[in-house]
C-alpha cells in the first residue's frame, strides 16, 4: 500500500541497483515555495566532504520556481501534485531513497562541509543509536532582533539538552533506514509543519530505540522570523499539539525547553503580569519594552539606523521603568520580584546572549523571552482542554501501510 495517495513524479533517473549501500546517505529535503533559499542549501550540500550520498528534494506542490531550481542542480526531484505537508513529503523522499541512513534537512538550513561525515561517524561509533540530530549554530543569517533571538534560543536549548534525547528534530536529523520504515515514518496526519519530528522521536523512545543529540552538529538557519511567524509556529504548530502529545503519552520529559526551570519561569512570568494589574505602570513598562523591541525589529537591517533606534529604545525604556516604579510604589514589588526571579532562573541563557550579541541585545531579549513564557504556558492550558475534549475520542494514525514497507524496498505509487 502506498505511503500517500497523492500522485508522485520523479524527474531523476533511477540509480543503479548495484550501488554500495554501506554508509550511503540519502539527504531528504521537503520544500514548499522555497526558491529563495533552496539554491544556497543545495550548494552547501554539494561542498560536502563525504563522498557517498544522494540528495532528494521533495517538492510539496510549490507554486514558485522551487522544483526548477532543484532540477537544474542535478539532484533527484520528487514532485507532489497535492500539498501534504513536510511529514508526507519526507515519507515520499524516504520511499525514493537508497541510503542506509536517512538525513532530513529543512529547505532553509545550510549544512557545513563536514556535516554528513559527522553523522556517519556518529552512527559508526554508536551502533545502539537509532537517530541523531544537531542544532542551529550561534550565527543566524537574519540580523533582525526577533530572528536572532528565536534562532539563538533554539541553539542554546539544544546545547543545554541531554545527549540521550527524549525527542527528534528533522531540521537536521538522521535515522537508520530500517528503523524509520519499521516505525512507520513521519505521521502525515500533521498536514502543516508541526511536531511530526517530535512525535516520531516519542515513538522511537517508546519502542526502545536510542536517540542522540550531537551538539557538535551545528547548521545555519536562513529563516527570517516575523513576530507573527513566531507566534503562529510556537503556539499553534508546536506548543498546543506538543501538549496534546505529552498528555496522550503521559510523559513529560525534563529536557530541552520542558525542563523544570522553564516551567517555574513560566509561572513567574504569569505571576509578574497578573500582579501588574495592581501596579498598572509596571504593566505599561513591560508593554512599552515589548512594543519598542518589535518596533526596532521592523526598522530593517541598516546598522546605523538599528543602533540609533536601540539606543533610543534603551533610554525610553529606562525612563518608563523609572516612572513605573515611582508611580506604582510598593505595589510594584511583586511583579518586579517575579520578573527578577525569571531573569535569575534564565541567567545562563541571558549570559549566553551577552557573550554572542552583547548586553544591549540581552536586555532587549528579556521582554521577548517573557512573552514566550507567557504564551507557552497559555498554550499548555489550551492543549490540555483540547486533550480532554477531543483526544480521548480520536487518535491521529500514521500513514496506512507505511510500516509494511521494509528496509530496502519501495512501495508502489
Amino acid at each position: 500500500m502506498p505511503l500517500n495517495t497523492s500522485p508522485v513524479k520523479s524527474t531523476a533517473a533511477a540509480a543503479s541497483k548495484d550501488v554500495d549501500r554501506r554508509d550511503f546517505v540519502s539527504v531528504i529535503i521537503p520544500v514548499r515555495n522555497s526558491a529563495e533559499s533552496l539554491e544556497a542549501v543545495l550548494r552547501a550540500l554539494s561542498a560536502s566532504t563525504y563522498p557517498s550520498f544522494e540528495v532528494i528534494v521533495v517538492d510539496d506542490a510549490s507554486t514558485d520556481e522551487t522544483a526548477d531550481i532543484a532540477q537544474r542542480s542535478g539532484v533527484t526531484v520528487v514532485r507532489r501534485e497535492q500539498q501534504g505537508g513536510p511529514a508526507a513529503a519526507r515519507n515520499d523522499g524516504a520511499r525514493a531513497s537508497r541510503g542506509t541512513l536517512l538525513l532530513f534537512v529543512d529547505a532553509d538550513v545550510i549544512v557545513q562541509s563536514e556535516t554528513i561525515e559527522q553523522f556517519v561517524e556518529t552512527f559508526q561509533q554508536s551502533f545502539d543509536v537509532a537517530a541523531v540530530f544537531g542544532s542551529y549554530d550561534a550565527q543566524p543569517a537574519s540580523p533582525r532582533i526577533v530572528s536572532q533571538y528565536r534562532n539563538l534560543m533554539h541553539h542554546f536549548v539544544h546545547q543545554q539538552g541531554n545527549d540521550s534525547a527524549s525527542t527528534f528534530w528533522a531540521g537536521c536529523g538522521a535515522i537508520r533506514r530500517e528503523i524509520f520504515f519499521t516505525l512507520g515514518g513521519f505521521n502525515s496526519g500533521y498536514g502543516a509543519p508541526s511536531i511530526e519530528d517530535i512525535e516520531l522521536g516519542v515513538r522511537m523512545r517508546a519502542s526502545g530505540f536510542a536517540v542522540r543529540l550531537e551538539k557538535s552538529l551545528q547548521v545555519k538557519h536562513l529563516k527570517h522570523w516575523s513576530p507573527f511567524d513566531v507566534l503562529r509556529t510556537d503556539v499553534f504548530r508546536r506548543a498546543i499539539p506538543w501538549t496534546r502529545l505529552i498528555l496522550r503519552e503521559r510523559d513529560l520529559p525534563n529536557d530541552l525547553n520542558l525542563k523544570w526551570t522553564d516551567r517555574i519561569s513560566a509561572i513567574l512570568a504569569w505571576l509578574a503580569v497578573a500582579s501588574s494589574f495592581f501596579a498598572l505602570p509596571v504593566l505599561l513598562f513591560f508593554v512599552t519594552c515589548l512594543g519598542l523591541v518589535l518596533a526596532v525589529d521592523t526598522l530593517g537591517t541598516s546598522r546605523i539606523r538599528r543602533s540609533l533606534s536601540q539606543l533610543f529604545a534603551v533610554v525610553l525604556i529606562g525612563l518608563t521603568g523609572s516612572f513605573a516604579c515611582y508611580a506604582a510604589g510598593l505595589a510594584a514589588a511583586v511583579p518586579l520580584v517575579a520578573l527578577a526571579g525569571e531573569v535569575a532562573l534564565n541567567a545562563r541563557f541571558y549570559h549566553f546572549l551577552i557573550q554572542v550579541r552583547g548586553p544591549l541585545f540581552a536586555f532587549l531579549a528579556v521582554p521577548l523571552h517573557v512573552s514566550y513564557l507567557l504564551y507557552s504556558a497559555g498554550s499548555f492550558g489550551v492543549g490540555m482542554a483540547l486533550h480532554l475534549l477531543c483526544d480521548r475520542r480520536a487518535v491521529v494514525s500514521n500513514d496506512a501501510g507505511f510500516a509494511n514497507v521494509v528496509s530496502g524496498t519501495k512501495a508502489s505509487s
